[in-house]
């Protein structure tokens, strides 16, 4: 489900980007300002609130997401840094009722910080 174009596409309006990924294997694309992080764009524009953000300092990981297969902390890239990138989300690893399976809360607590802790109730 990759794909990649020539860096970010102006659009209509002036500043802004469009900013094209594929999400927990769903493909988005929406417009962005240059400036905005990854972790905002995650959760303000795609609504997938499972990433949080916690220190603003980017050392308790509570942002972390897969992107490329890589952990990264969403709050240290720009959206348009992801452009073309498949990223994968602690929403990516729940079940058909949401909950995290099995296998993921074993995985997710090696590879993601927030993967024990966004369905906690």
């Amino acid at each position: 489900m990759r794909y990649f174009h020539d860096g970010p596409v102006p659009t209509r309006e002036p500043g802004l980007r469009t900013v094209a990924v594929s999400v927990n294997e769903t493909l988005y694309a929406r417009e962005v300002e240059p400036r905005q992080l990854l972790v905002y764009f995650i959760r303000d524009q795609l609504g997938l609130t499972g990433t949080h953000v916690g220190c603003d300092t980017s050392q308790r990981g509570a942002c972390t997401i897969r992107l490329d297969g890589t952990a990264v902390k969403s709050c240290t890239f720009l959206a348009v840094q992801a452009d073309g990138a498949a990223i994968k989300t602690i929403e990516g690893y729940a079940d058909s009722t949401g909950m995290l399976t099995r296998s993921s809360r074993r995985s997710g607590r090696s590879t993601a910080s927030n993967a024990g802790s966004a369905h906690r109730a």
